[in-house]
Order: structure tokens, then sequence, then C-alpha cells
């Protein structure tokens, strides 16, 4: 990106429309020479009589679409030339010597419009493109603070983009240089990352603030899982390094949703504005960093919902072979990414029946089904489900996955998406509940004694063979009446008076004798221990142990 290229243009509409474009150079060279020396001369009048201008395109914070500032961006309509593309004239400058002007010009003009509009209350920034040559000119430091001073701009309003071509010359020379910059209080941005040389690496070298995507990851955002996946791994890298994130050429909704679920902090396009003269009333809310559209942006659904930095992204094909895998892959599955390219997913994962599967609202086998009906052949299963990893020190964990399957226009599965984070932790603490549960119900169904569960209406919910055997049903007929019926009559009043002292928190426990009424049509005398049981999140019960009344209860 070139110091006056419009961030926010449209895939093929930067270079201007052909009533816009210089006449195409002949094959002759001469001719060449001339086209070249008569917009260098033209160039050259523009910026010592002012005939440039500057536009400034809004940036915004992502989740609320507010403005929280404006790129400068030099134009040129000649009049001999007409409008003269920024890729023409900034390259240009360069050939001729003209940059650092060029670049003084922009610098000077937006620093006084944003002094000048930009609502002092609120945080707000203006940015200003920096060419290598600005950056090795020995007065660059104190040209811009020069240029505060004069316009009465605060430091950390100012933000300086670099791009890589600045850096990689002389990366020690070029540090010194952004650490004199962000000393003045000027925050520095990194320009159009990932189009070069540029790499996390980089950006760890580097005295910078904020890290502004390239155009090239956000185009295919919502239609390349692959570009997707590069794009929140740039995210993540850079907010790990304690580094903000800015979106170029932002141009559709899709896009904007999917770089909030992404993480990304903010953005500019021509989705949220173009860029505009400085008094042009459409920048009116920009200036006064006020949303740019009228719904957050955080509330809608993103295309593709890709996770945190701690979760692994697998990207499987219809075939189940993995064609991506991100860095979490060592820690989660004890393989490097590239082990995991080309290798079926199956191999890696085991899908783990005793903690259940999910998909939508159901679970366990009827879930698995209809999820596996879903899968690509060979791949997983569309949903959530849960899977068994055996690690290299022969330790079980277990992840939950998160599949979305892209499909072509007429159906066919093209590509399949998995989010996955460790659940290890919660799928050990519920195998532990569940053999407490299975200790429990052996020992409550085993029990010498009669056992009863019931709710406090008296409705049965678990009982045990000796209490069946003590009136002389089956467990399965006695869940199907109440302890009411089971009470003989004279009894009922007495019963009745105890749950409403339970129900009423008088007491948690009742010892009582009573009587049941037998299946023959006898009465069973009986000493029983009601206590109440009051679970966290749960409905409260009542458990009974119940002995014939010959027995002492201790």
């Amino acid at each position: 990106m070139h110091p006056g290229e419009d961030p926010g243009a449209p895939t093929g509409a930067r270079s201007g429309s052909s009533a816009d474009r210089l006449p195409d150079p002949r094959p002759d060279q001469r001719q060449d020479q001339r086209v070249e020396q008569r917009l260098q001369d033209r160039l050259h009048r523009a910026l010592r009589d002012g005939g440039l201008d500057v536009h400034f395109q809004p940036f915004v914070e992502l989740a609320t679409t507010a403005a929280v500032g404006v790129e400068a961006l030099a134009r040129w309509h000649d009049a001999e030339l007409g409008s003269v593309p920024p890729t023409r004239f900034v390259a240009a400058a360069e050939r001729s010597g003209q940059i650092v002007a060029l670049g003084r010009l922009v610098l000077r003009r937006a620093c006084e419009a944003a002094a000048r509009l930009a609502d002092p209350a609120r945080p707000f920034s203006v940015s200003v493109n920096v060419s290598p040559a600005e950056l090795d000119d020995a007065g660059f430091v104190a040209h811009v603070a020069a240029t505060l001073r004069a316009t009465g701009l605060a430091p950390g309003s100012l933000c300086l983009e670099i791009t890589e071509t600045a850096v990689i010359g002389d990366l020690p020379a070029t540090v010194a240089r952004l650490q004199e910059l962000r000393a003045l209080g000027v925050t520095v941005a990194l320009d159009d990352f990932g189009t070069g040389y540029s790499s996390l690496t980089l950006l760890r070298q580097l005295p910078a603030d904020v890290v502004k995507v390239d155009r090239a990851f956000v185009r295919n955002l919502t239609t390349d899982l692959r570009d997707a996946v590069l794009a929140r791994l740039v995210v993540d890298g850079a907010h790990a390094m304690g580094l903000s994130v800015c979106a170029e050429g932002v141009e559709t909704a899709d896009q904007a949703r999917q770089l909030v679920a992404l993480g990304c902090d903010r953005a500019q396009g021509w989705f949220f504005a173009r860029a505009r003269d400085a008094d042009d009333p459409a920048l009116g809310a920009a200036w006064a960093a006020r949303p740019l559209r009228d719904r957050p942006l955080s509330a809608r659904r993103p295309a593709f919902p890709l996770a945190g930095l701690d979760e692994l992204v697998l990207v499987t094909g219809p075939d189940g072979e993995v064609r991506f895998a991100s860095a979490a892959a060592r820690r989660l599955l004890d393989r490097s990414p590239g082990d995991l390219v080309g290798t079926p997913v199956q191999e890696h994962l085991t899908p783990d029946p005793e903690t259940g599967m999910q998909a939508g609202t159901q679970t366990g086998t009827q879930a698995g089904s209809q999820a596996a009906s879903q899968a690509p052949a060979g791949g997983l299963p569309e949903g959530t489900a849960r899977y068994r990893v055996a690690t290299a020190a022969g330790e079980p964990r277990w992840l939950q996955l998160s599949t979305q399957t892209r499909r072509a226009p007429t159906g066919e599965p093209l590509e399949t998406l998995s989010v996955a984070r460790d659940v290890t932790d919660t799928a050990r603490a519920q195998r532990r509940l569940a053999d407490s549960e299975e200790l429990f119900r052996t020992a409550f169904d085993q029990a010498p004694t009669g056992m009863a569960m019931t709710t406090l209406e008296g409705r049965f919910l678990r009982v045990n063979a000796a209490y069946a055997d003590l009136v002389g049903l089956t467990p399965d007929d006695v869940l199907r009446t109440t302890v009411d019926a089971l009470t003989v009559e004279e009894d009922r009043e007495t019963d009745r008076r105890n749950l409403d002292e339970l129900r009423a928190g008088c007491t948690d426990v009742h010892d009582l004798r009573k009587r049941y009424r037998h299946a023959d049509g006898h009465a069973v005398p009986a000493r029983v221990r009601a206590a109440l049981v009051t679970p966290d999140g749960a409905e409260p019960y009542i458990v009974a142990h119940v002995l014939p009344d010959e027995v002492v209860l201790r």
C-alpha cells in the first residue's frame, strides 16, 4: 500500500476508472521518458503550489462500529493530466526524490485537520503513511515533533504507518527511529501485514502498537477457510504480543462479522465509509467518534465460528484428510501441525461414547447417529462431539470439537472446519461423578433394608427390592403408585403433617412408626427414617430408610 492509496477501496477499484488514468505509454522508450518527465514536472508544480488534496477514511472499533480514527490519503487532480491514481503519482514521487516533500505535505494537512475537527473529549487518532525514504531521513523525528507543535495535535493522536519495505533494509536503524517516534508519544502501525516478508517474528522485533492486516487476507475471509484461519492466527499472534489489529479493505457485512468473530479490534473499508475531504458532511460522524453503522456487528453470526489461541483448529477435506492444523496441535495432540497435515483425522481422534456426543439439542446415540449422517465420508460429523486422544505420555486427554462443513451449491462437502478445546478436567470430573453414582445405586439397590426416594409430594423416584418386598410388589409396580396410596388410611394424616414440616424447613429428618398396606391387604408395621435432601440446582427429595417394626432402628 502506497501512502495515498485507499486501503478501503474494493478490489479492482483502487486504480481509478479508465477516464482517470494517464495515457498508456507507447512501446517507444523516448515516449515513455516524455510521459514520465511530464508526470514528474506536474507533480513538482502541485507540491510547490499546494495542488494536492488529502482525503480521510475512517477506521472503526469493530464490535460497535464507532469511529476511532481516520487515515490520511493523498489525492491529485491535475489540470492537464486529470485524476492521477495514487499508485502512479506516489511511485513517480519515489523515483524523482519528491516522496519526502509529499509525505510532509500529507502529515501537515492530516495533523491540522485532526486538531481542528476531531472531538477532543474522545479517543481519536489520525494515521499517516510513512515512506522508506522519510524513515531514512535523519531529520524525520524532529520534523514530526515540529509539526505536532505547530498544529497543536497531541502526539498520542498521531499514528505513523510503515510498511515492511521500510523495515527490512536496515532493521536496527529502523527500530531505533521508531523508538524515537514512540518516545514523542506517537503510535506506530505496521501496514499491509502479510503481503511480503512480514512475520510474527518481525512484529516481536519492532516497537509497534498496531498491525494492519492486508486486504489479501480479508478478501476471501468468508469463503476460504484457510484464509480465515490465517487471519485468525495473525490476530492471535499480534494480541499475544500486546498489539491491536486493524483489518483493511472490508467491503461486506459478512467480512466484518467474521472479523469480529476472529477477535480483530478495528477495521476500515468501504463497508464503513469511503475516503472524503476533511470538511465533507459525510465525515461528521467519524470526527465525532460516533458509530458508522446502525447495528453493532457483535450481535450477528459469523460465517466461520473460529475460536481463540488456546484452541485447536483443524481443516479437513471431504475424505477426512487433514489440510490444516493450528499450532495448538502440539499441545493438545502431542503432534506438530506438519505431522498432522496429509493424515486421516480419525487416526488422531477417537469418539468417546462414555461421555456422549452432542449435535444441536440432542445427546447420546441419537445425536451421534444424526451427526454421523451429516459427516463427509471419512470426515468428522457436524455439530459438537467429544473425542479421546492418547498422548505421548500415555495419559488420555479429552477434546470437545465443534464442527462445520462448507458445501458446494449442489450440496457436496468441500471442506470441514473443526475447533477443539481441551475438556479433560470436565471429562474426568464427569467420570468420577458417574462412578460415585454407580456406587450409590449399587448400595441403594442391594441394601438389606428398605430404601425409597420420593418427591415432596410423595411420588416415588426410586425404590430397592427390600422395600418392594415389604409391601408385596415389584420395584416397577411401586414406582407407579404413591406413598399415600401405600399407607393405611389411619396413618395418612400423620404422614401429611410430617411432609408439611419438611417442606416448611421445620426439620430435615423424621423418625416415625407407621403402617404400610401390603398388596394382599394386611397392614405392615414399619419404622421409618425420612431425610430431606436439597441438592444444588435441583429439586429437593426425600430418602427413606424402612425397617419392619420388630427391628430397632439405630
